[in-house]
């Protein structure tokens, strides 16, 4: 399956399943499509934007990954665009997950953007890698 086509599916479950968990947003909020923007409350998700897209992480879409999250972080890109109208302008997302299982994720309009940013985070988190081993011995 495609990054493609599972955004489709993504989009149809949405609509079809009101029992799972997109269905769930639906009973919450009737204007799901319109505000995936809105916090997502207390929860692991800053927002439901950030839910949307770690559904393709957690499918195998990510676009590049790096880190860990108990000792850097761990950090997925995944290049838009996105089929979801209130993602529509964003050329793609870098996502932060943490130790703890919290996820947050910044959002780009710009492919340079997103692509410098994940270049620096990539860096970093290699020059942290690099020295926890230089530790070790």
């Amino acid at each position: 399956m495609t990054k493609k086509n599972f955004e489709i599916l993504l989009e149809e479950a949405v609509v079809s399943d009101p029992g799972g968990l997109e269905g769930t947003l639906i009973k919450e909020n009737e204007n799901y499509q319109k505000d995936l923007w809105r916090s997502y409350g207390p929860g692991r998700y800053d927002n439901y934007a950030t839910m949307y897209v770690d559904e393709f992480i957690g499918n195998g879409f990510a676009d590049d990954e790096c880190g860990e999250a108990e000792s850097t972080n761990h950090y997925a890109l995944v290049r838009g665009p996105f089929k979801h109208p209130s993602l529509s302008g964003q050329k793609g997302a870098i996502v932060e997950t943490t130790g703890q299982g919290f996820v947050s994720a910044e959002f780009f309009e710009s492919k340079p953007a997103l692509e410098k940013k994940w270049e620096e985070i990539c860096s970093e988190i290699s020059e942290m890698m690099e020295g926890a081993e230089a530790e070790d011995y």
